[in-house]
C-alpha cells in the first residue's frame, strides 16, 4: 500500500494506492502494546461515574465523534461521549508490533485534505513518510495463468494507465470533487455503474489488462469490482488531483504521532466526559430531548445527540421514531466495504522485500507489501478479502501468500483486525455502491429531529477518510447547535 520508491513518480504512486485496503478487538499472535501519545489527559469514566450536567451526547469516539465533541464544546456545550469499544479511534487503530508503530485501520493523509492538515497544524503533529522506502527485490501480479513475475516500475506504470482509462472524464463530472452533486447531470448516468461495469466498457484491453483492472477495482470494494461504484473511486481520483502522482499521495504520508496521537489531542481539547465499553442499544427523540440507552440498561438524556458511528452499524441501534428512509437504506445496504481484514506480518523470505497481489475475488491474502526492515526479516502489510480469514491460523496465511507468490515465506508473528466482524464497524472504509450517491446524498446528511449524524461514510468530499469524518462532524454540530 505504501512502501516502495520506484523510478517513475506515477508508478510509485500507483504502487502505494494499488494495495490500499482499508483499515472486534485486534487479533494478534505475539505481543502488541498500545501506542500513541500519553501527553493528553482525558476525562474517562465508567457508566456509573458519569456526572450530571451534560447537554449534548455523542455516540462513538472515532474521528467524527471526537471532532463533534470538540466542536460542541466550542459552542459552549458540555458533551458526553459514549464509545462502544474499549478504545478511541473508530476505524483507525494504532498499535505497536515488532517494535514498530503500526496502524491496523486507516493510516494516511493527503496534502489536499485541508481539514486534516489544519488539525495536524493545530496540534503540532508533523507529517512523515510511511515505511522505510525499501526497494522491491521481487514483485508478482495476478494473471490468468497464476502469479506473474513483473518489473515493478513497468507493472505499476501500466496500472497507472489503466486507472487513467477507468476515470477518464472525471475532471468534468467531478469538476468540484468536494461537492459531487454540483455536476448532477453528468454524474447521474455514471452513478449506476460499478467498477466492473466500467472496466467492461473499456475497449482494446488485453486479458492481462482486464485482470489487473478488475483486481484494482476489487481491492477497494471488498474483493469484487462489482461491489463498488465507479463514481465513488473516481471521486477519490479527482480529489487526489486526477493523476497517478496525486493518487499515490493518498497513501504516502502519516502523522508522526500515529492516528491515536491525533485522536487524543482532539479529544482532550473537547474536555468531554468519555465512557468506554458503553455500546448504545436505543436512541429515542420525544421532540424536547433525546434519551440514549446503553446495553447495560443505563439511560442518559440531553437536548441533542450526535450519532457518530459507521453507517453500517445504525441498524443495530433501535431508533424511535425509526430512521429516515435514506439512513435506513444506507445501513441495510452498507457503505463500509465488506470482508476486510488488515494484517501486519513479521516475515522472513528468500525473496527479500517483495510485493504480490491476487486477482479479483474473496482472496485469503489479497495483497502483501513490504513496509520496513527488521533485524530478523521484514515488516509487511497484507489484506484479506475473505470473510473466513483467521489471523491465528498462520498455516492458512502462508498458504494464502503462496497462492499469489512463489516466494518462500516464514511468518513469524501476525497482528490483524477483522473489520467486517468488528461489531462496532461491520466493515472497512466507506466506498459507495452503484446508485447510492444521488439516492442518499444529501438526505443522509440531514439532521433528524434532535438527532444529527456524523460519519466519514456520509461526507460530501473525502468520503471514507478522516477528513470526511471531520467534515461530517462539523455539519452535524451546526445542526445540533441550532436546536439549543
Amino acid at each position: 500500500m505504501n512502501t516502495d520508491r520506484f523510478r517513475d513518480a506515477g508508478a510509485q504512486g500507483m504502487q502505494r494506492r494499488t494495495i490500499l485496503k482499508g483499515a472486534g478487538a485486534a487479533l494478534a499472535i505475539g505481543s502488541i502494546a498500545a501506542a500513541g501519545s500519553n501527553a493528553y489527559a482525558l476525562d474517562q469514566r465508567t457508566e456509573a461515574e458519569v456526572p450530571p450536567g451534560h447537554n449534548a451526547i455523542v455516540i462513538g469516539a472515532g474521528f467524527a465523534g471526537i471532532t463533534a465533541a470538540r466542536e460542541l464544546r466550542a459552542r459552549g456545550l458540555n458533551p458526553l461521549v459514549l464509545e462502544a469499544s474499549g478504545r478511541i479511534g473508530g476505524r483507525t487503530h494504532t498499535e505497536t508490533f515488532a517494535g514498530k508503530q503500526i496502524e491496523l485501520g486507516g493510516a494516511w493523509f493527503h496534502p489536499g485534505q485541508q481539514l486534516v492538515m489544519a488539525e495536524l497544524k493545530r496540534y503540532g503533529i508533523p507529517l512523515v513518510a510511511d515505511g522505510d522506502g525499501l526497494a522491491l527485490a521481487n514483485a508478482w501480479f495476478n494473471s490468468p495463468n497464476g502469479p506473474l513475475k513483473v518489473d515493478p516500475a513497468e507493472a505499476f506504470g501500466r496500472v497507472s494507465e489503466l486507472y487513467a482509462m477507468m476515470f477518464d472524464g472525471s475532471a468534468q463530472y467531478f469538476a468540484n470533487p468536494l461537492n459531487p452533486l454540483e455536476t448532477e447531470s453528468a454524474l447521474r448516468l455514471l452513478d449506476k455503474l460499478s467498477l466492473a461495469d466500467r472496466v467492461n466498457q473499456l475497449t482494446g484491453l488485453s486479458a492481462l489488462d482486464k485482470a489487473w483492472a478488475l483486481s484494482a477495482g476489487g481491492g477497494y470494494s471488498g474483493g469484487l469490482a462489482s461491489y463498488g461504484g465507479l463514481t465513488a473511486l473516481a471521486q477519490w481520483w479527482a480529489l487526489g488531483g486526477g493523476d497517478a502522482a496525486g493518487w499515490g499521495q493518498l497513501t504516502g504520508q502519516r502523522g508522526q504521532s500515529g492516528m491515536l496521537g491525533l485522536a487524543k489531542a482532539m479529544l482532550a481539547d473537547a474536555k468531554a466526559t468519555l465512557v468506554l465499553n458503553a455500546p448504545v442499544a436505543a436512541v429515542s427523540d420525544n421532540g424536547k430531548s433525546v434519551s440514549v440507552v446503553t446495553k447495560s440498561g443505563r439511560t442518559y438524556t440531553a437536548p441533542v445527540v450526535v450519532v457518530a458511528v459507521p453507517a453500517n452499524v445504525w441498524k443495530n441501534i433501535k431508533f424511535a421514531p425509526g430512521l429516515p428512509q435514506a439512513h435506513a437504506d444506507a445501513t441495510r445496504e452498507g457503505i463500509g466495504v465488506p470482508n476486510v481484514s488488515k494484517l501486519w506480518l513479521h516475515v522472513r523470505s528468500d525473496a527479500g522485500p517483495f510485493y504480490a497481489q491476487a486477482g479479483e475475488g474473496l482472496n485469503y491474502i489479497a495483497s502483501i507489501s513490504p513496509h520496513s526492515a527488521l533485524s530478523d526479516g521484514h515488516l509487511m502489510i497484507a489484506f484479506s478479502d475473505n470473510p473466513a480469514f483467521d489471523p491465528n491460523n498462520i498455516a492458512a496465511i502462508k498458504e494464502g501468500i503462496a497462492k499469489i507468490s512463489p516466494a518462500k515465506v516464514d511468518v513469524v508473528k501476525v497482528a490483524a483486525h477483522r473489520w467486517h466482524s468488528d461489531p462496532y464497524a461491520l466493515g472497512g472504509w466507506a466506498l459507495r455502491k452503484p446508485n447510492q450517491l444521488f439516492r442518499q446524498l444529501p438526505a443522509i446528511q440531514r439532521g433528524y429531529g434532535r438527532i444529527a449524524f456524523a460519519s466519514g461514510d456520509t461526507a460530501s468530499g473525502w468520503n471514507g477518510f478522516v477528513d470526511g469524518a471531520i467534515e461530517s462532524a462539523k455539519r452535524a454540530v451546526d445542526q445540533a447547535a441550532a436546536l439549543i
